[in-house]
């Protein structure tokens, strides 16, 4: 790493150590913690930093996190699709044993005017968790967080956060205030980061307001050091829980986030097949999948914080429903005109059967036997240069647990021009790539 950047790092570390920790929280082994909120935690989930450094610092703990943070989210407001379980049955899911919740940022966009109501909505969704017992005996032990100050970045395209500041500084004592009228513990994020940003030589978010991998890994050092009350060292050779926290919460993801929600919860949830058997019955089963799958990666991370190897064993994983095929199982939703006829003819066969209008001619450029990965097309494009642009769902109507997930952005040229693509070019491995 260039010394430059390891004074950034030193210097910013300086910065944070040297802020009060505002709340001593004490975590409590087999901890379920879950984290609730806006865009803040939301990206958490990807970045990986957050759990990280908090696991480094929990060896031995067992602690397990999961992140239901949802961008767009405020304390009243969680828009989801139909269907989509609550905030509440979530917590329960996942047993909580400790709440984390991240509001504020969007709810200062009302202003001063504002504050009344998310002070009293706050303080209504405090007592709401603390009835649930979401883990079935207890309370949950409830942590609110202050929004990150805006960064200025000094670009003409951005705003330089002076006008949100103000907003988010009232914010952030609002909450603060709730926190003490209710007894919870209370992190300030606000002010180390504003500190944060007049001391740092490179930019902590990408726009301001949104963090980017420097900037998560000191807030993710900042927030240890709010909850546990001490000083707390990021590592460079914390790389690699990092990447144990990435690996859980990539299966995680997949399952609070499930792709093709309309199958799963939705319009389209309810529709039976043969026998009865119904699209929910398949996908919220493989729901069910994930779930063990990603706390079967709880245990890596908690491994590698000790510096110890761990493989991964998904053996308890339960089947996934075995899907009855439509054709000739007389489905209700189908019929023997839908079915059509099973057995596919060939590329070359199916030319033969088209007819074309007088001076035209169909060219196979591509099919699936000279590519596999170019299975279930939902979208193609030909660009100037003559390549076909394909968007491939291998995996519809979402990605199935314990198999490899297939879906691609593909581009297939033809260099020798003779009508025929020469390779199939992966772009990108994508779930669910609905254009390209």
């Amino acid at each position: 790493m260039p010394k430059t950047y390891l004074g950034i790092l030193t210097a910013l570390s300086l910065i944070i150590s040297s802020s009060a920790a505002l709340a001593k929280f004490e975590f409590k082994k087999g901890d379920s913690v879950c984290l609730i909120g806006n865009s803040l935690p939301d990206r958490f989930n990807h970045d990986g930093w957050f759990e990280a450094v908090l696991q480094s610092e929990l060896k031995g703990k067992e602690v397990r996190f999961r992140n239901l943070g949802f961008t767009g989210d405020t304390v009243k407001e969680r828009p989801r699709n139909q269907g989509f379980p609550s905030p509440e049955t979530y917590l329960k899911i996942c047993e909580a044993d400790v709440i984390f919740a991240f509001f504020g940022y969007n709810e200062s966009f009302k202003g001063e005017k504002g504050l009344e109501s998310f002070m009293n909505d706050l303080s209504g969704m405090i007592d709401n968790y603390t009835k649930l017992k979401p883990n079935g005996e207890s309370a949950p032990r409830i942590v609110l967080f202050s929004p990150i100050a805006h960064e200025n970045l000094n670009s003409p395209n951005l705003p330089d956060g002076k006008a949100n500041n103000v907003r988010l500084e009232e914010y952030s004592k609002a909450i603060k205030a709730v926190a003490d009228k209710k007894s919870v513990t209370f992190v300030d994020l606000f002010n180390p980061t504003k500190e944060l940003y007049s001391k740092s030589k490179e930019a902590l978010t990408i726009n301001g307001v949104h963090l980017n991998a420097l900037g998560n890994r000191h807030v993710a050092q900042v927030i240890a050091e709010g909850l546990l009350g001490k000083t707390v060292k990021v590592e460079d050779d914390m790389e690699k829980l990092r990447r144990s926290v990435t690996y859980k919460n990539w299966f995680w993801f997949n399952r609070y986030r499930a792709t093709d929600g309309n199958d799963v919860w939705g319009g389209r949830s309810g529709l039976k097949f043969v026998d009865g058997q119904s699209n929910a019955d398949v996908l919220r089963h493989e729901l069910k999948m994930l779930d063990v799958m990603t706390a079967n990666r709880d245990p890596k991370i908690w491994a590698t914080a000790l510096g110890s190897n761990f493989t991964v064993d998904d053996s308890n994983v339960p089947p996934p429903v075995a899907v009855k095929s439509n054709i000739g199982g007389k489905s209700r939703s189908s019929n023997k005109s839908k079915e059509g006829n099973a057995i596919y003819s060939s590329p070359e066969e199916t030319l033969k059967k088209l007819r074309v209008p007088e001076g035209f001619k169909v060219n196979l450029f591509a099919h699936e036997k000279m590519f596999p990965e170019l299975v279930n097309p939902v979208q193609m494009s030909v660009d100037t240069k003559g390549r076909l642009w394909v968007a491939a769902w291998k995996t519809y109507p979402k990605w199935e647990p314990l198999k490899e997930m297939s879906d691609r952005l593909l581009i297939l040229p033809d260099e020798d021009r003779d009508g025929v693509a020469d390779k199939a070019i992966t772009f990108a491995k994508i779930h669910n790539p609905t254009g390209f």
